[in-house]
């Protein structure tokens, strides 16, 4: 399969503020490849062609170099739970595709180590909820209101604490387990009316007699 050479490019003036904005600008320029620049990746015009189709097969050439504002996954049924957008659109001329009634636009977003980021600690988090899981634990969020504790989940359930739960806060990369008198009453030193463990990470089951 041969490799994509875009024959027209846009970019984003804020793609290059990163390297690889930067690296890709430099490639293409060194290339003679047509680079022209866009205020949005969203809002693509000046399409050269007379008329829908040739703008249609232009478009199918042309790439867009542009910073997505965020960094959340999309959900990918049902191939997967979620998916990692590093680029969008298709250069692609496939006649049995639906999307042929559309100008489709290849764009690539820069924001590539960002992405890895945060999918590392979203598989981090993947594997503490499925060890929490095995262990019994219900994982999510440690609210401390008016002295007393509550678990919030995921789902915007609160579980009320108290002295029968087994209570673990993530401390950097590991659970520490802490007491529910130290839950709600242990404050920031440099802000005293503040609990210092409220919106920690948090585990908790019921203790075992």
């Amino acid at each position: 399969m041969k490799p994509f050479i875009p024959q027209l490019v846009y970019f984003e003036p804020e793609a290059l503020h990163y390297p690889l904005g930067k690296e890709l600008y430099e490639k293409f320029k060194r290339m003679h490849i047509d680079i022209r620049e866009t205020t949005s990746h969203n809002q693509v015009r000046g399409i050269p062609g007379d008329n829908e189709l040739q703008q249609y097969r232009n478009a199918k050439s042309t790439l867009v170099v542009g910073v997505r504002r965020t960094l959340k996954f999309d959900t990918s049924k049902p191939s997967a739970e979620y998916a990692i957008p590093l680029a969008t659109g298709c250069m692609g001329h496939c006649h049995y595709c639906y999307l042929q009634t559309t100008i489709m636009i290849y764009k690539s977003n820069i924001k590539r180590g960002e992405k890895m980021n945060i999918l590392i600690d979203h598989m981090k988090q993947t594997i503490r909820k499925i060890d929490a899981f095995i262990d019994n634990y219900t994982i999510g969020t440690l609210i401390i209101e008016k002295g007393q504790a509550f678990l919030e989940t995921e789902i915007g359930e609160l579980i009320v604490l108290n002295d029968s739960f087994e209570i673990q806060v993530l401390a950097g990369s590991q659970y520490h387990t802490i007491t529910y008198e130290q839950a709600t009453n242990t404050f920031c030193s440099d802000a005293p009316e503040w609990h210092l463990f409220a919106g920690f990470e948090c585990r908790v089951r019921k203790a075992v007699a």
